[in-house]
């Protein structure tokens, strides 16, 4: 028990009760562009809705060649074992799995018997440079922001994309090695905020207040 399971039950204790029974996105209302509010209703409508709000408009799908590229400031290093074990030891051992089912505990359980094999595995895909199709099947959800007041605005749902465990793992390494390269190379301005360690939403308003 810590601060963070201490507010996250309570924002859950502060909802209205519900009947048990599976939640449903309620009938939305949209704000057009001549000001007007439309409400949404049916599965269809909410859905388009939704990736509309979240999601941007997909490109052309052409690909643009870029002449220059600026030198690299680091090389390629593979991830190592200890990287996998220190990932899969921190994970949350019953939260949601992806689309195979398989929990977080099922590493940590036979951690010893998995390694060194998803080291292995991410070697080969980093040096046949590919990634396995399997991997890439993800399942998205919509959940509602715990303590909203509204719940018929799109902006107060966000979404949750599920990763089959094993490619969230080794994306999970590769993405705090990117990470911790870029904070030791200098690749981003001291005042970029979020996706950075100690550099949150809540950071840059203290810095703004100092």
């Amino acid at each position: 028990m810590d601060d963070k399971t201490v507010c996250t039950a309570h924002k859950y204790l502060s909802r209205e009760p519900n009947d048990g029974g599976k939640t449903q996105v309620p009938t939305l209302r949209v704000k057009q562009e001549n000001g007007h509010v439309r409400t949404v209703e049916t599965n269809t409508d909410k859905s388009r809705v939704l990736q509309d709000t979240f999601l941007e408009p997909e490109g052309d799908g052409a690909w643009q060649e870029e002449e220059d590229y600026t030198i690299p400031k680091f090389k390629y290093e593979p991830i190592t074992d200890d990287q996998i074990l220190q990932e899969i030891s921190c994970r949350g051992p019953y939260k949601a799995a992806g689309a195979n089912g398989i929990t977080n505990v099922v590493f940590i359980q036979c951690i010893d018997l998995l390694i060194p094999h998803p080291c292995l595995i991410c070697w080969e895909m980093f040096m046949l440079k590919m990634y396995p199709k399997q991997c890439k099947d993800l399942c998205t959800m919509v959940l509602r922001k715990l303590a909203k007041p509204d719940y018929t605005l799109p902006s107060a749902h966000w979404l949750i994309v599920l990763l089959k465990t094993k490619a969230k793992i080794l994306l999970l390494c590769v993405a705090k090695d990117l990470a911790h390269r870029a904070e030791v190379h200098r690749l981003m301005s001291d005042n970029h905020f979020r996706c950075r360690p100690g550099r949150t939403t809540m950071d840059s308003l203290h810095y703004i207040v100092k």
